[in-house]
């Protein structure tokens, strides 16, 4: 019996292990030997991608990543000064934050924060509003028509994963405003009905 519990606990493991590297791989930010370069490397999944790096209050280097499925990007920041920067990767579904610190020579990277967004997709007559909610924070959908007259409100709370599915075959066509606000994040949608 305790054989089969310790093969059961080391399987568990491995797959917990395998789960959290295949999440990780696409995504990784490093320096090498000591030198002020981060090499950046993202599998983007063809999304449209926006890369930012710089301090807080200046963008010292922006770009829009499109049709590619591994982005590949070397920075050299030798010239910076010591202080804090951040390197921020954003897509429709989450936004990663890493924090960069320079001290001298050296260079740490020392957080990296993952936002989960809200995914607001039509298929067919349906509009699905899904959204993994990593803190299990209280979210508010809301819904506007054109002339920005709410028609729909709900909160949701305590839930990891929230998902809302909306008919809009018996209302009129338009475009309607999908608003899901989560904790300080707002996120903002538009969805043509037609």
């Amino acid at each position: 019996m305790k054989t089969i519990l310790k093969i059961t606990t080391i399987a568990m493991f491995m797959l917990a292990t395998t789960v959290t590297f295949a999440d990780d791989s696409s995504l990784e930010l490093f320096t090498k030997n000591n030198s002020k370069d981060l090499i950046f490397r993202y599998e983007t999944q063809n999304l449209q991608t926006k890369v930012k790096f710089g301090d807080g209050y200046t963008v010292f280097y922006s770009e829009e990543v499109f049709d590619t499925s591994v982005y590949l990007k070397k920075f050299n920041i030798k010239n910076l000064s010591d202080g804090n920067y951040f390197l921020t990767i954003e897509n429709t579904l989450k936004k990663v934050t890493y924090n960069i610190h320079v001290t001298g020579s050296l260079v740490v990277i020392d957080d990296e924060i993952e936002t989960p967004k809200p995914v607001i997709q039509k298929k067919n007559d349906l509009v699905v509003m899904t959204f993994l909610n990593k803190g299990k924070n209280k979210v508010k959908l809301t819904i506007y028509d054109i002339e920005n007259d709410q028609v729909y409100y709900e909160e949701f709370t305590d839930k990891l994963i929230v998902e809302k599915a909306f008919d809009f075959t018996t209302i009129p066509n338009d475009n309607y405003r999908f608003v899901v606000k989560v904790a300080d994040e707002i996120y903002s949608s538009v969805v043509s009905v037609k």
